[in-house]
């Protein structure tokens, strides 16, 4: 596999990429149930608890020992340990890419492809993450980068627009709700700590190893800002106890944003529905090409690209019979989701550093 080069900008919007599509979805809701009008407070929460967390991580002395059990040079022979740690990962991101496909496409069934078959959906955004990956991670970054800016764009634009119409009650803080703060804080620091593990996989290609901690600080920065303007939007539009009952207030949120300059159209959401799914289409690629890594990694082999078409067979047969519904998938994401990404995360990349440090080779004498 050629070696690819990315500037610590690259690297931010491709970790950007990896969170934010799948938060904005999830996340509004989850804080308004748990923490009601205090929601700021339980994203801020989060976002500090990932961000010292992912200030240790990212030390050059702990990236070491990490970086040496993931296998970083990518050889095969280097002993069960890099073997079991890669694998691992394989099965989280082939998981996680099919709960990432269905989320796909149960919203655009239900929103706006409702006749179309929810398989030829699912195919399509696959053969589209195919191309991608074959062309390489090298001119996905630099086109994800245009990708994530027109994110962001679109979030601010959504928050000035509905900035007169948010309900100012809706958004001023409850002392009951306080207890609720850490449990609204889980959902939202699941997310946000997929960007650590995605910084050390990532990381390994930049062309300046000192900028990674910068580079994951920014993302996790960017997260925080653009989760924090939507659910100031949301829950200022429709409060706390409405947002709790919605699928994805987000999608509420931009349905009902209506952009005078864009009179003409009819369904100003589908301009931003256009980006989401851009956004979705990278976060996917993101995952899939982790997964192949890992999974060359484990197996001592340099080329990820025979491995393409089996994969994406494999997300889609589990996207497609995994859940039977969208309620079901949204019951299993509620229940599983937050502690699953928190481990691996967070728990998994913890004892990968510790068996890097204990598997350490002592000095003779």
């Amino acid at each position: 596999m050629p070696a690819v080069k990315l500037s610590r900008w690259q690297l931010t919007a491709l970790l950007v990429a990896a969170v934010l599509p799948t938060a904005l979805l999830v996340v509004p809701a989850s804080t308004a149930q748990n923490a009601g009008n205090n929601f700021w407070a339980s994203l801020t929460i989060a976002w500090l608890t990932v961000v010292v967390i992912g200030y240790l991580f990212t030390a050059p002395g702990c990236l070491r020992w990490i970086w040496q059990l993931l296998g970083r040079e990518n050889r095969g022979g280097g002993g069960p340990g890099p073997v079991v740690v890669n694998l691992g990962l394989v099965l989280y991101f082939i998981l996680s890419s099919g709960i990432l496909l269905r989320e796909f496409v149960d919203l655009m069934g239900t929103i706006y492809l409702r006749q179309t078959p929810v398989w030829l959906v699912a195919a399509a955004l696959l053969v589209v993450v195919d191309y991608g990956l074959r062309v390489g991670l090298g001119p996905l970054a630099r086109i994800n980068s245009l990708a994530v800016l027109s994110i962001m764009v679109t979030i601010v634009l959504v928050a000035a627009v509905n900035l007169r119409a948010l309900d100012q009650e809706f958004l001023q803080p409850q002392y009951s709700r306080w207890p609720g703060l850490l449990l609204g804080a889980l959902v939202p620091l699941g997310w946000l700590s997929e960007t650590l593990l995605f910084a050390l996989l990532l990381g390994q290609h930049l062309a300046d190893a000192g900028q990674l901690r910068s580079a994951a600080l920014l993302a996790l920065l960017l997260d925080y800002l653009a989760l924090l303007l939507v659910n100031i939007a949301s829950l200022g539009l429709f409060g706390a106890e409405v947002c709790a009952r919605m699928i994805y207030p987000a999608f509420n949120l931009i349905r009902e944003t209506r952009l005078e300059s864009l009179s003409f159209f009819e369904r100003t959401d589908a301009l931003f529905m256009g980006v989401w799914v851009l956004g979705m289409a990278f976060k996917l690629a993101v995952f899939m090409y982790c997964g192949k890594v890992c999974l060359l990694r484990a197996c001592g082999l340099t080329d990820y690209r025979f491995c393409l078409l089996p994969c994406a067979v494999l997300v889609l047969g589990l996207a497609l019979y995994g859940w039977e519904n969208i309620s079901a998938l949204l019951q299993f994401s509620s229940l599983t989701v937050p502690p699953y990404l928190l481990f691996y995360n967070v728990v998994f990349l913890l004892a990968v550093y510790l068996l890097s440090r204990l598997s350490e080779k002592k000095p003779e004498g």
